[in-house]
C-alpha cells in the first residue's frame, strides 16, 4: 500500500542498506548481485519482490541521479566495489589496528607482499578496492607549472640537492 515515491525512498535507505555490512567485506558473486538488484526492481515497480513485471526503465538507467533522468538508486555491484575501494583506503592509511595487522601478515619487511596459499576474504577485498581505484589516483604536485626538482622536498623532510651533504652511516 506504498506509493512508487514511497518505495523508491525504501529502497534507497533500506533496501540499499541492508547488505552493506556484509559488502564492505567480502566479494559478492555476480549472481547474487543480480538478484539483488532484481528484488530492489521488482519492489520499485510492483511493490512485491517476487512479483516480476515487464521492464519500464533500464537498471542503468534506474541507477543514476535525477538530474540524469535517474531515480537514484544504488546497483548493489556498485555498493560492492565502493565498500572494497573504501576498505582499500583504510588500509593504506594504516591508521586502524586492523590494517597494521593486515600490512604486518601480508607484506614482508622491505614492504613486498606475501602471497599464501590460503589468503584470508579480506584481503582478496582490500585487492579489489586497490585495483578499482588504482587508475584513478595521482600525484597533485602544486599547480604542475612550478615544481623544483632540487629543492622541493619529496620523501624526506630535505630537499634531493641537500641529501649529499647528509653524513652516511653504514
Amino acid at each position: 500500500m506504498i506509493s512508487f515515491q514511497g518505495r523508491i525512498t525504501l529502497a534507497k535507505f533500506v533496501l540499499n542498506s541492508v547488505p552493506i555490512h556484509n559488502m564492505e567485506i567480502y566479494k559478492w558473486p555476480q549472481s547474487l548481485i543480480k538478484e539483488g538488484d532484481n528484488i530492489i526492481r521488482n519492489y520499485i515497480w510492483m511493490g512485491d519482490p517476487t512479483k516480476r513485471k515487464g521492464v519500464i526503465l533500464k537498471w542503468e538507467k534506474v541507477c543514476k541521479p535525477i538530474k540524469e533522468g535517474g531515480l537514484e538508486i544504488q546497483s548493489l555491484g556498485e555498493v560492492n566495489n565502493a565498500m572494497f575501494c573504501k576498505l582499500h583506503w583504510v588500509f593504506k592509511q594504516g591508521t586502524k589496528e586492523w590494517a597494521k595487522f593486515m600490512k604486518s601478515k601480508f607484506s614482508s619487511k622491505s614492504g613486498d607482499l606475501i602471497c599464501y596459499h590460503k589468503p584470508s576474504t579480506i584481503w582478496k577485498g582490500i585487492q579489489t578496492g586497490a585495483a578499482l581505484s588504482k587508475p584513478h589516483i595521482e600525484w597533485l604536485i602544486g599547480n604542475k607549472m612550478q615544481i623544483d626538482f632540487w629543492r622541493d622536498t619529496w620523501a624526506i623532510d630535505i630537499p634531493i640537492m641537500e641529501y649529499n651533504d647528509l653524513p652516511r652511516h653504514l
